[in-house]
């Protein structure tokens, strides 16, 4: 009942947008057809467009927030009818700890099913990937492809564990970016395993709960403060993880592009024979991806400002 309202807004928009889209791309048919009438008429629907903006749109984003709460409230509900209504403190705990620990292991295969990843096609471009990890020694890091018709010009590592890590490359990175730029904004994200940065991203909640141990300790409890105690350990711990969670990511994406550098020079023999290339084409690269609107140029939650990206490179 909460979230509904927030998906079917996002799936009226998606919607509304797709239909403009099939819009301009008939009028633009019609043109083409005008000078060249064996263009022929475009073959996809608003329908299809709008599969494609639910699936590479905000939807991912708004399910990967809610799933964990309803899988939570799940077991938990399925513990207290396990264990009746005097459900104990330590079974909420093993339900939550259960339910994330299910999120954590199923989430990079239900994002990859959800947009459409597929095995990195066969060719130049899957090998020198291959190559560049093993340079690096790093443990195999298999390349995926997302074909999103141009929607998604982005790249990112997905997976907690090791042996199980992709690199996700989406089909309008390539088509924009040069091969050299193309190097380094893998170089980036190689640099985010290199570092350890899943780790540092785990600092947050290592702080939120140490200041909850804090409170608990030197706020005695009593039967007049426990709803007190309660309510502001839980403010002041989200607080703490919010505001860390975006902290550490903007410190991890400004470590991983220069430490992408430093790798370039390791595993690219441009970059070595040419100081300083490797951050010129960092920084074209950034430019080339995120300049193109105000909204991709400023400082997110969990990425830093593109000013700020190329004052740090």
């Amino acid at each position: 009942g909460w979230f509904l309202p927030s998906f079917m807004l996002i799936a009226l928009i998606e919607m509304t947008a797709a239909q403009f889209d099939d819009y301009c791309r008939v009028q633009l048919a019609a043109h083409a057809t005008a000078s060249a009438p064996d263009a022929g008429a475009p073959d996809r629907g608003c329908w299809a467009d709008w599969k494609m903006r639910m699936r590479l749109g905000d939807t991912a984003s708004l399910l990967t927030c809610i799933v964990p709460v309803f899988l939570i409230a799940a077991l938990t509900d399925l513990a207290r009818s396990i264990l009746g209504e005097a459900l104990s403190p330590p079974a909420v705990l093993v339900a939550t700890f259960v339910a994330l620990a299910i999120i954590v292991l199923a989430l990079p295969w239900w994002l990859a099913r959800w947009m459409g990843v597929v095995p990195f096609p066969a060719g130049h471009l899957r090998e020198h990937i291959n190559e560049l990890t093993v340079k690096l020694r790093m443990r195999a890091i298999e390349p995926m492809w997302v074909a999103s018709e141009g929607r998604w010009p982005g790249a990112a590592i997905v997976g907690w564990l090791p042996r199980f890590r992709k690199l996700w490359i989406g089909d309008a990175l390539v088509e924009q970016l040069s091969s050299r730029q193309l190097d380094m904004v893998i170089m980036h994200e190689l640099a985010h395993v290199a570092r350890k940065h899943f780790m540092w991203r785990m600092m947050p909640i290592a702080w939120a709960v140490a200041l909850v141990a804090l409170i608990l300790t030197v706020w005695p409890l009593n039967e007049h403060n426990a709803h007190a105690r309660t309510l502001v350990s839980s403010l002041l711990a989200s607080s703490v993880l919010l505001v860390g969670i975006g902290w550490m990511a903007h410190r991890c994406e400004l470590d991983a592009d220069r430490a992408a550098c430093t790798l370039a020079e390791t595993a690219l023999t441009w970059a070595r024979e040419n100081p300083g290339s490797a951050a010129r084409e960092m920084s074209t690269a950034l430019q080339t991806l995120l300049s193109h609107s105000p909204k991709s140029s400023r400082a997110t939650w969990l990425h830093p400002s593109l000013a700020g990206r190329l004052r740090n490179l």
